[in-house]
């Protein structure tokens, strides 16, 4: 199962995908709270609400991440308790199986790892693939997954594989002036 995690630092959530779900948590007082409907939809939970209202005080909570409505959000122990009453996820191949799986081998062992730093989350998870991933001030600008075919190389070793091809690489600013200083 890829896994990729978003980090959007204005609302202090971070968004982790689990096939076609979006999971999203949001760190509250140090502790990672997960949105319940996302949680639910991937667990393939039907009856959402009364899934939360089941849920202990200390597993449940509401909460606002900014420009959207309160939010229903349940702790770890409340994602557990989702996890450990649906009868799937201790049947093999079923998706909420896997989503067990993935959230304890991969979601929280980044999460405890990173701490409250998410920017380092990304770097925690496992993954069975590869992905190329462009940055810009430090939010996620665009994202590949990269098939088995696929090569991504650093800038110097393009430039010492071509070299090594017999191609001569000049730098565009040596190439004017190499051009300004031509003789006729």
């Amino acid at each position: 199962m890829s896994t990729l995690a978003k980090i959007n630092s204005e609302s202090n959530l971070t968004t982790f995908k689990f096939g076609s779900h979006e999971i999203r948590m949001i760190n509250k007082d140090g502790e990672p709270w997960f949105v319940a409907h996302d949680v639910c939809s991937a667990l393939e939970i039907q009856n959402i609400t009364q899934a939360i209202e089941r849920l202990d005080d200390d597993e449940r909570s509401v909460f606002n991440i900014g420009h959207q409505d309160d939010i229903n959000v349940v702790s770890e122990s409340g994602m557990y308790t989702l996890v450990l009453r649906c009868r799937d996820a201790i049947k093999q191949g079923s998706v909420p199986h896997q989503f067990r799986k993935w959230v304890t081998g991969e979601v929280l062992p980044a999460i405890r790892k990173a701490g409250s730093d998410h920017s380092s989350m990304i770097s925690g998870l496992s993954f069975n693939g590869r992905i190329l991933m462009t940055v810009e001030n430090g939010t996620v600008a665009s994202q590949k997954i990269l098939h088995s075919d696929e090569e991504v190389l650093t800038l110097d070793t393009f430039m010492e594989l071509a070299q090594k091809a017999g191609y001569l690489i000049i730098h565009k600013e040596n190439l004017l002036n190499m051009k300004n200083s031509w003789k006729y």
